[in-house]
């Protein structure tokens, strides 16, 4: 598995730092919403929910592509705009039902539900950014146990969180967001491509 990840030693870590603030401040904010939308109920809830799906996404899509620009050669990278807006999407889009399954979800309850849903917005925005670099078969020449080693210890994480989340009571809900930031981190940086080859 390391042969496949970018060498730690060509990475800035300050935009690694960077990336995470971001990442932690936005889902601290989220657990806040969510947390109201649940006391809530009609068109308050629903602009709640809108509201902290967009926070997520926006925080999981702006951590990604700050890390991005850590990689070696970033500031060369070109990005294709359609899949860069679609990751977007992809990310604010699949908060939504994340968040609107929680807040439906018995504190009691054990479903992975809401962590599934969090992989798929975090995962698929994380791949649909990779896609949308402008490299040749970037992709195409990941082995697929790259892409289940980084999605498998994510969706750990956030289920972790959603459980945490569940549990607790008052102000110590917040530090579901500390699971959610490590899911974000992990599975960004370990579904890194090594060896990018520029495309002709």
């Amino acid at each position: 598995m390391l042969n496949t990840l970018i060498p730690l030693a060509d990475y800035n870590l300050l935009f690694a730092v960077g990336a995470a603030g971001i990442c932690t401040i936005n889902m601290l904010i989220a657990v806040r919403i969510i947390c109201r939308a649940a006391m809530v109920s009609g068109r308050s809830r629903t602009k709640r929910l809108l509201f902290a799906a967009a926070v997520a996404g926006n925080g999981v899509w702006a951590t990604h592509f700050i890390a991005m620009l850590g990689c070696p050669h970033s500031f060369s990278t070109l990005y294709r705009l359609l899949p860069t807006l679609l990751s977007f999407i992809v990310a604010t889009g699949l908060f939504l039902p994340a968040w609107r399954n929680e807040i439906q979800t018995s504190n009691r309850s054990l479903s992975p539900a809401t962590a599934l849903y969090m992989t798929l917005a975090v995962g698929g925005m994380h791949y649909i950014g990779i896609f949308a670099i402008n490299i040749r078969d970037v992709l195409v020449n990941m082995p697929a146990y790259h892409i289940v080693i980084s999605i498998l210890p994510g969706f750990i994480l956030f289920y972790i969180g959603t459980i945490f989340l569940r549990r607790e009571k008052g102000a110590k809900r917040s530090l579901a967001a500390l699971w959610w930031l490590l899911a974000v981190c992990c599975l960004h940086f370990l579904g890194m491509p090594q060896k990018m080859q520029a495309a002709d």
